[in-house]
């Protein structure tokens, strides 16, 4: 009769179950991770692509991340234009200031008169590849931290 013999399966099954219990830290850098990628290089799209003689660079310098947090279905993390530019808001009300994301949209989507120049949208496919690298490091390390 033959017989099967294993050796190691209870730690298999142990590594096994503490690799889904993923901890919250491991998301969070995955994001970040991810961030770091994305972020210079979308700075550097907003740069080159909203570059001209009445640029001042701003929407550029204002590329931030924000909103980092853990999920239902993993982490986020948020990198957009954020913070306010002086001139062309409402006078009326007193305002006098239109926000940097507005100004981000209308060049990334065009409106009556101003062509689209898409710099969010291509940044993000162009760096899709090399933001899911840096992602998958951060959790290879984690598989390797359990024996896996």
């Amino acid at each position: 009769m033959a017989k099967i013999r294993v050796e190691g399966l209870d730690e298999l099954i142990i590594d096994m179950e503490s690799a889904a219990m993923m901890p919250d830290e491991v998301y969070l850098a995955m994001v970040d991770a991810k961030a770091d990628v994305f972020e210079p290089r979308l700075k550097s799209a907003a740069e080159s692509m909203l570059s001209g003689p009445r640029s001042k660079g701003i929407t550029a310098k204002s590329i931030k991340r924000r909103n980092r947090r853990k999920t239902k279905y993993g982490a986020k993390i948020e990198v957009f234009p954020d913070g306010d530019r002086p001139g062309g808001g409402n006078k009326k009300k007193g305002k006098n200031t239109r926000r940097i994301a507005e100004v981000a949209f209308i060049n990334e989507y065009g409106a009556r008169g101003v062509p689209p120049r898409p710099f969010m949208r291509a940044t993000a496919e162009t760096s899709a590849d090399a933001t899911a690298a840096a992602a998958y490091d951060v959790f290879d390390k984690f598989l390797k931290s359990k024996n896996l």
